[in-house]
């Protein structure tokens, strides 16, 4: 359905803003650029192939860099134990598995600078002082950084070699190792990625898949950004011009420029059947391929530590983690809620229409008012004919009874429902849940090999 009187053209993924500004956001004019609660206005905005001029109000904000860094927690999971007999009760057992999120490779050109590989390297000794079974590392919001961090980070899963190759136009080709030869750590891992995990990422992830060090899910294969690009100031007024001047390569000798890195299980997203990736812009660089160089030079192949020589596997053991997904996927509603989402987006080719988005609003305007019309209820429930608070339903405090302006039963309401706020904003992904049990069977799957 759509409102009367509104727009219904959609915006398309030719969508533009025409004009970009040195400071602030792109296409917004800014009375102070940077600082926070000044408001912008955009030049000009085309929807489809239509250009039409429309004020639009941007509120600047600062950003918190903590909610950017690495983070690490660790959630215990029941699994079943694979392979007992059918006539046996079935079994489970407890592990303790670590998440990592890791939303940008971060830092800066100062060794002092906060830095995303010593922030992780730092995680991973806590992993391992917890003795975690398994390691879950998110990539899937994580859209790149710094070239050097992901080289160091992907380096503390294996003991030594070549991490990413670079090759510029003159065909020269540089490969860039592990530079520190100690594992970080050395348990089973999977690593979640989606479509918007992009360049820096793709690196990790596709080294990790090359060299069979964890195992890769999330949505069928990353962003494919997998080129070097080089600024040339122009003549004064003109800007610069970006040249793409090198691509990169996983160790197994395929770019990772436009098709991106592919999931070995994939979990179904909105995001996949969406035009997000490289393979999806127009005149999008192709991809390539070189000669492997997991042992460039042949005396120092990529190796992993005798620790880690248990954890091998192969297609069979990759085969069994996709079926016991798809069992679980199939099973689940809230994916078929995704699933739902997904063939609306496929059915409206990719098109958002403003309808749709108030009427999203409205539905969430009329749970709102749901909600606080509970808590009023709630209240007036805890209060006399004449408007006043019923002395028989306070309760006592170690302090004596509690003030008319605050009631235990109110403070601890508030309270809940502060938490309650905290818990939904801190609620994992259906992805990230699916991608916890898939770690779950790896880690019991190698134990039982």
């Amino acid at each position: 359905p759509r409102a009367e009187g509104q727009d219904h053209r959609g915006f398309t993924r030719g969508r533009r803003i025409r004009r970009h500004h040195r400071h602030g956001t792109p296409g917004c004019r800014t009375p102070h650029p940077g600082k926070a609660g000044h408001e912008g206005s955009p030049e000009d905005f085309a929807p489809g192939d239509n250009t039409e001029r429309f004020d639009l109000t941007i509120v600047r904000d600062k950003i918190n860099l903590e909610e950017q860094a690495a983070s690490l927690r660790f959630e215990t999971l029941e699994t079943p134990v694979h392979g007992s007999s059918e006539e046996e009760e079935p079994q489970t057992r407890e592990l303790k598995l670590a998440v990592l999120e890791l939303p940008s490779f971060y830092g800066g050109r100062s060794t002092e600078d906060r830095q995303s590989s010593r922030d992780l390297r730092n995680l991973l000794e806590q992993v391992k002082n917890e003795k975690a079974d398994g390691l879950l590392l998110d990539l899937s919001r994580n859209g790149g950084g710094l070239l050097n961090g992901a080289i160091d980070i992907a380096g503390y899963f294996i003991d030594d070699g070549g991490v990413v190759a670079v090759k510029s136009t003159d065909d020269s080709v540089r490969v860039m190792e592990d530079p520190d030869r100690a594992t970080v750590f050395e348990g089973p891992m999977v690593i979640l990625t989606s479509r918007i995990s992009a360049s820096a990422s793709e690196i990790v992830a596709g080294a990790m898949k090359d060299y069979g060090r964890a195992v890769l899910v999330g949505d069928d294969h990353t962003f494919g950004k997998g080129t070097v690009q080089t600024m040339h100031p122009l003549p004064e007024g003109l800007g610069a011009l970006k040249v793409t001047t090198a691509l990169f390569f996983r160790p197994g000798g395929n770019s990772t420029q436009h098709a991106g890195v592919d999931a070995d299980v994939v979990i179904p997203s909105v995001l996949s059947v969406r035009d997000i990736g490289e393979m999806h812009h127009d005149y999008s660089m192709p991809g390539a391929e070189i000669k492997a160089f997991g042992g460039v030079p042949a005396e120092k192949k990529a190796v992993k530590s005798r620790a880690l020589q248990w954890q091998s596997f192969d297609g069979e053991h990759v085969e069994a983690l996709q079926k016991r997904s798809a069992d679980r996927v199939a099973a689940s509603e809230e994916f078929a809620e995704i699933q739902e989402e997904a063939n609306e987006v496929t059915e409206k080719d990719g098109v958002i229409y403003l309808a749709d988005l108030l009427e999203d609003d409205e539905e969430e305007a009329e749970e709102a008012e749901e909600e606080a019309g509970a808590a009023d209820e709630k209240t007036e429930a805890n209060t006399d004919g004449n408007g006043e608070k019923d002395s028989s339903k306070t309760a006592e405090t170690d302090g004596g009874t509690s003030s008319d302006d605050e009631t235990p039963e109110s403070t601890e309401t508030a309270k809940a429902d502060s938490e309650e706020e905290g818990d939904e904003e801190d609620e994992p992904s259906p992805q990230q849940r699916e991608a916890l049990r898939i770690l779950a069977d790896h880690v019991v799957l190698l134990k039982s090999s």
